[in-house]
């Protein structure tokens, strides 16, 4: 087994701060000849898939306080070298489309359909947009679309996603129509990662 092996927020979603995790964030640990347990300081943890160079986990919410994890990777009975990983209160990430975890976000608008530049959000409407890493439901939110903030309507829980925080904005009034308009999450001093976008009419 390879032990180098290296982390992103759920694949093809969103990267993850290299390093660094928030309980309760989904990530993706991608290496090679993986397809085995992992371990976080000691414990195993249940894996969302399991893929030869792929599995995918949610960060356990009782690291809450921890500053740091020790993450292991196990494959025909051998554990790969530790790898350590800082643990933050949030880590924020909006699930994009593309392998680079950019491109259109991760969003259905009102009407149900994925948010696209086929279907864009209506402005003034409410779009619900997929995101990870953003600590507890309460934490005090702020999204951004095409530089003018916007309204949060509401968190949940994904019903269906694991680690998958919901988040419902109304889109602004005053953003230009645009088959891309950047949006932005943040918690406290901390950004979601560039190149996500929303198509607006």
């Amino acid at each position: 087994m390879r032990a180098n092996c290296w982390m992103r927020s759920a694949t093809a979603d969103s990267y993850a701060a290299s390093g660094v995790v928030a309980p309760g964030q989904a990530v993706s640990i991608l290496g090679r000849h993986l397809g085995g347990r992992v371990w976080l300081n000691g414990r195993p943890i249940e894996a969302v898939s399991v893929k030869d160079n792929e599995i995918r986990v949610v960060i356990p919410k009782d690291l809450a306080g921890a500053s740091e994890a020790t993450l292991e990777v196990e494959h025909g009975g051998r554990r790969s070298k530790a790898v350590k990983l800082g643990v933050v209160a949030a880590n924020p990430a909006i699930f994009g489309t593309n392998e680079y975890g950019r491109g259109n976000a991760q969003a259905r608008n009102e009407d149900g359909r994925e948010n696209g530049p086929e279907h864009p959000a209506v402005r003034g409407s409410v779009v619900t947009l997929n995101t990870t890493g953003i600590g507890p439901l309460d934490t005090p939110l702020e999204v951004h679309i095409g530089g003018r903030p916007a309204e949060v309507v509401s968190t949940q829980l994904s019903a269906t996603r694991a680690g998958t925080i919901e988040v419902r904005v109304r889109v602004p009034e005053l953003v230009e129509p645009a088959a891309f308009q950047p949006v932005v999450l943040k918690v406290g001093n901390l950004f979601s990662q560039p190149g996500v976008g929303l198509a607006v009419r």
